[in-house]
């Protein structure tokens, strides 16, 4: 029996139900959409760095992780390190953009020690300074504080001091409520900074038993007070002083464990076991189970490690026992079989009929990245735009991981794998295609094939979904695949060449550089296109067509004749013979001649 999650639906606008082909083309084209323009590399570094000053958290958190990648993917790591290098000293540029910078680039260009501390205690007596402006006599200086407390909340490097000068300025007992109100938006926002970066070169202060005793004693036994707002209630401070000392990774295991201590009383009224419950559950090791088709995220299953979870409708609980980086051990659910499944990276549903629709689990065994988590996914957003763009950088990022497992692997792809990879970020997918083409070998499918027009081969089923992503490196991968005979080749059950056909289709919308070369050294290639019927079109006469038409040329001028087969109108027929012997020895001629003359323009 099959057991697994069940997921509610994510409160969002979601796509239209469309067949598996046309939701690849439209997650395909939004990736496109919001990808990096193919800038040269400086150029791309230098906008980047620019954008971590924008006024917006949105973009120079985007500008932070594409550096962050750029800076640490082995193509492009050497020279974008060179790059960050002088920027990360450069004292134009504000602190808090150095101080990213320097976390990109190898530690001899890094900060000494004092002069991080120096730099830190600084920015400590900006923030209490600004803090103390809060209740200023001019409303000039209280909302020129505000704003400036804004700001410091999404820089990194201040996120985490701030929170705690707040945290001791909201339990003054001589603070105004006016000037705590004003801190509200300030500290979900520097909260949101500090659980979402990695805090930079700052530790939180000492906490020891005594306090987190005290606090807790404050939050179990707090009087509602009339003249206060919720958000300033003395159980809604205390909450919020737990939940920021279970951010710290060192302090947290104290504090869960005392929490524990508390709900383990047997003189506890409801309400303060619903509070400390409330708490104690943010404190303990979860994982989110996340469910995506189309290539958007649709839903997700929070769940306790080792709690069951059965949401209203489910026939059985979701539970799971174990959960780290790598792996994770399903008991019990409603789509997953018991057993391990891999966690941080895609996986494809089990079942035939959900073909377009993927898993993807999250470990989340601490409470600062439960918090992390809970921003990095916002349950709604009241922007579909905004979380368009979530989804598609989310899906950059996790297609990666899962490309670069599969890779590890070294295995040839079953087909629901290879399904899956037509929902993947397409440009990650076709990259990941060529090391995969050339390094694993070729099979013939045990059972049939999902291709009723291909050649029935692992790979020549791979190729045509590689032709559905529509971006250059689709069309490069094939054809290195080509040139080293990595596909099979046809039979008379499976007659199509499909690597070939899906190779020409993809070059008319997404052609690659040195495409017309690589399509002028295949002229003299004679194999079938469909080998139950050798003389219907060959691909020498294919890329002669192409190469033809890409140079506004009528293939006709050189007797050639498109050769249509019902398989392929959605490959859009690329299959052509030369109806004259002459006909290929002309193209050959014609590309020369356009060459010689290309080579003469070019001379001094």
């Amino acid at each position: 029996m099959t057991l697994g999650l069940h997921f509610g639906r994510r409160p969002t606008t979601s796509l239209p139900r469309v067949a598996p082909l046309a939701a690849c083309l439209f997650a395909a084209t939004i990736s496109l959409l919001y990808a990096a323009p193919p800038a040269d590399l400086g150029q791309r570094v230098a906008s980047l760095v620019e954008q971590l000053s924008d006024d917006r958290f949105g973009v120079r958190e985007e500008a932070r992780r594409e550096l962050t990648a750029l800076a640490a993917a082995p193509g492009t790591q050497t020279e974008v390190r060179s790059l960050l290098i002088p920027r990360a000293v450069d004292p134009k540029l504000p602190f808090e953009v150095r101080e990213i910078l320097q976390a990109l680039v190898p530690p001899s260009t890094k900060p000494k020690d004092n002069e991080v501390a120096e730099t830190t205690e600084a920015r400590t007596k900006r923030v209490a300074a600004c803090l103390d402006d809060l209740d200023a006599d001019s409303f000039e200086r209280r909302e020129q504080a505000v704003t400036q407390l804004a700001a410091l909340a999404e820089q990194p490097a201040v996120a985490g001091p701030l929170l705690w000068q707040i945290k001791d300025r909201l339990t003054e007992a001589n603070a105004s409520v006016d000037s705590l109100r004003r801190l509200r938006t300030v500290w979900e926002t520097a909260l949101r900074t500090w659980v979402t970066t990695n805090p930079p070169l700052w530790k939180s202060p000492a906490v020891d038993d005594e306090t987190i005793n005290a606090v807790l004693d404050r939050y179990t036994s707090a009087k509602e007070d009339q003249n206060r707002p919720d958000w300033l209630q003395p159980y809604a401070l205390a909450e919020r002083e737990l939940l920021l000392m279970l951010t710290c990774d060192d302090v947290a295991p104290r504090v869960t464990a005392a929490l524990k201590r508390r709900l383990e009383a047997t003189d506890l009224t409801p309400a303060t076991a619903g509070r400390l419950e409330r708490v104690y559950i943010q404190a303990r090791p979860a994982m989110a189970a996340e469910f995506w088709q189309s290539g958007r995220h649709h839903s997700v299953q929070h769940l306790l490690i080792g709690v069951p979870n059965q949401p209203a409708g489910a026939p059985r609980p979701s539970l799971f026992d174990h959960c780290d980086e790598k792996v994770a051990h399903c008991v019990s659910g409603n789509s997953l079989a018991p057993g391990d499944h891999p966690v941080g990276i895609f996986f494809p549903h089990p079942s035939d009929m959900q073909g377009d629709a993927q898993f993807h689990l999250v470990n989340l065994p601490t409470p600062r990245r439960r918090m992390a988590y809970a921003y990095e996914v916002p349950a709604a957003t009241t922007s579909a735009e905004e979380l368009l763009r979530i989804d598609v950088r989310r899906r950059r990022e996790i297609s990666a991981r899962t490309l670069a497992r599969l890779t590890e692997n070294k295995r040839p792809l079953n087909e629901r794998e290879t399904d899956m990879l037509a929902h993947l970020d397409p440009t990650e997918t076709a990259r990941f295609a060529k090391k995969y083409l050339l390094s694993v070998a070729d099979e013939r499918y045990d059972s049939g094939s999902p291709q009723s027009f291909g050649n029935g081969s692992l790979h020549g089923w791979f190729c045509f979904v590689l032709s559905t992503l529509d971006v250059p490196e689709s069309g490069e991968a094939i054809a290195a695949a080509i040139d080293k005979r990595r596909i099979l080749e046809p039979t008379d059950a499976k007659p199509y060449r499909i690597e070939w056909v899906a190779l020409l289709d993809v070059s008319k919308s997404s052609p690659w550089p040195g495409l017309d070369a690589w399509l002028a050294a295949q002229i003299d290639r004679t194999e079938a296109i469909n080998v139950r019927e050798p003389d219907a079109a060959d691909v020498g006469a294919s890329a002669a067509a192409l190469l033809l038409q890409r140079n506004d040329r009528d293939p006709g001028e050189f007797f050639l004749q498109r050769r249509e087969f019902p398989e392929l109108i959605d490959l859009g027929n690329p299959g052509y013979r030369f109806t004259k012997p002459e006909g290929r020895a002309a193209v050959k001629t014609w590309w020369r001649e356009k060459q010689a003359a290309q080579d003469g323009a070019k001379s001094p």
